[in-house]
Parts: C-alpha cells; sequence; structure tokens
C-alpha cells in the first residue's frame, strides 16, 4: 500500500516555500530585486513615489521602474546634475538596451521649462522597454546615463 504523507513532518519545507514566495511577490511589485538593480543607479521607495537615481551624479528620472505607460508620456529629468547643457531622451526594446548608445526620441535643448520630452506610445508595439536619459555637457559629452525599465500598453 502507498505511505500516508504526514503534512506535519512537511511544515518547514511548506513554509520555507511559502515565505519564498512572498518575498519574489514583493520585490516583483516594487520594481526588482535590489541586488539584481543596474550597477551604478538605485531605486528607492517613498510612498507611492518610485525614484531611480544614479549613485554617481544623483540624477533622477520619470518614468520609473516597472511603470506601465500609454497616450502621452512625458520623460522627465527630475534631478540634473552640474553642467547640464542638453539632454536626450530614447526608448528601445528592453532587450536591446545593452548595446544601444544613441538616444532616438529627441533631446531637449536648453531646459528653459525643465528637461523634458514628450512623445506618443501609439505608434509603439505593446511590451517591455527601456527609457533612458543622458544629459550631456557643453561640449556634448555625456555625464552620465539613468534608465527605467517600462511596460507600454496602449
Amino acid at each position: 500500500m502507498a505511505e500516508k504523507i504526514n503534512i506535519m513532518k512537511r511544515w518547514p519545507i511548506v513554509l520555507g516555500i511559502v515565505i519564498i514566495v512572498a518575498v519574489i511577490a514583493y520585490f516583483f511589485f516594487k520594481g526588482g530585486i535590489p541586488f539584481l538593480q543596474p550597477k551604478g543607479q538605485e531605486t528607492t521607495y517613498t510612498g507611492n513615489k518610485t525614484i531611480v537615481q544614479s549613485s554617481e551624479t544623483g540624477i533622477e528620472m520619470y518614468p520609473t521602474n516597472g511603470q506601465t505607460i500609454k497616450g502621452l508620456m512625458t520623460i522627465k529629468l527630475t534631478k540634473a546634475p552640474k553642467n547640464t547643457a542638453e539632454v536626450w531622451f530614447g526608448m528601445v526594446p528592453k532587450s536591446q538596451y545593452s548595446s544601444t548608445t544613441d538616444p532616438n526620441l529627441g533631446f531637449d535643448p536648453d531646459g528653459s521649462n525643465g528637461w523634458s520630452l514628450d512623445f506618443y506610445t501609439k505608434d509603439i508595439v505593446n511590451g517591455e522597454y527601456t527609457v533612458f536619459i543622458v544629459p550631456k555637457d557643453s561640449n556634448k559629452n555625456p555625464i552620465d546615463r539613468i534608465f527605467a525599465n517600462v511596460v507600454v500598453e496602449n
């Protein structure tokens, strides 16, 4: 006859699995597992606001990691480094970010209304993308690069 499984003997395993699933779910909904965050930037959670911040220059951006975007979207450099003369903006499929060097959405030449760029997502296929910002100095040299992974759902 088949041996009966005594659940009481297996409770530590069941409890361990429940804890692991809870931790993974928590980090999934918070935008990622901290030790898997890209090097050179940090993600900070304060209430309902997520700030993606470069650890080198302290620049911050919007949208945030894990955010779903659609329609008219504004990419903002919410905290720019000193000596920023212009800011370039880009968005590529998430899988292509590591090989991308050129911002492809456009640039803000003077920051007179804040460092930002508006664009529509309606012509973009739904999926996961990386939005990135490259502030440059007056010699057009990149000062830093910051990015967030977003989901487009039109």
